[in-house]
């Protein structure tokens, strides 16, 4: 069975909107990115390279929402001959 990584921008088309009243927080391991006022907003604001990072795992509670992400590798190296 393939394993389906799902990107920040999908899990915000996932979770409905009366999590709009819920405050997001985005941390990269133990290291805090992020904080926004929703989901939606993060949508609307956030820069591609957040959008396409890999969720990791996802916290949801009444007062937060915690999203743990891997940033997506951007390697630009060039073989050069």
């Amino acid at each position: 069975m393939s394993k389906h990584k799902m990107t920040l921008s999908n899990l915000t088309g996932v979770i409905t909107p009366p999590s709009d009243e819920i405050p997001v927080v985005i941390r990269y391991g133990s290291d805090k990115k992020t904080t926004a006022s929703s989901l939606r907003w993060l949508d609307l604001h956030a820069g591609p390279g957040l959008l396409e990072a890999t969720v990791q795992w996802v916290i949801l509670t009444r007062e937060q929402i915690t999203i743990y992400l891997r940033p997506k590798d951007y390697n630009t190296s060039v073989e050069v001959k």
